[in-house]
């Protein structure tokens, strides 16, 4: 389950109507998320978790849009207290199908805080989204 939302933070920002892309947009992305049933040390218990997200994007034409994103996961549960679990830089693009259809490319490179061995894990996905 998950819950959240976005804050425009974008500077000296230009009417739309001036230019026929959207302006420059930086946004700041934030969610609650609460996981049930996650494993943690091979036991099964819920997890709390707050995302933080700074996204930079600008349209190149009217369907594509590049992006460069960067945020921290902050994570609490019965096995540990509330602190910053993982960090991740990325990019991406965004096409715009039609009207609120689009899909969304994305790598994203993580670094897990709470191992012994803190790890690098690239993450690529691919996903098809639908504004309402």
């Amino acid at each position: 389950m998950v819950f959240g939302g976005f804050l425009d933070i974008t500077p000296n920002r230009k009417s739309a109507t001036e230019v026929d892309l959207d302006p420059f947009r930086l946004l700041l992305q934030v969610a609650y998320q609460h996981d049930f049933n996650v494993e943690f040390d091979d036991e099964l218990m819920d997890s709390d978790s707050v995302r933080y997200v700074l996204v930079a994007e600008k349209s190149l034409t009217k369907k594509i849009k590049p992006f460069l994103m960067t945020g921290v996961l902050t994570t609490w549960n019965n096995a540990y207290d509330f602190g910053i679990d993982k960090l991740r830089i990325g990019g991406g693009v965004v096409y715009k199908l039609f009207k609120n259809n689009q899909v969304r490319i994305q790598y994203i490179l993580e670094k897990n805080l709470f191992k012994d061995d803190p790890s690098l894990t690239n993450i690529v996905w691919i996903r098809y989204e639908i504004a309402i």
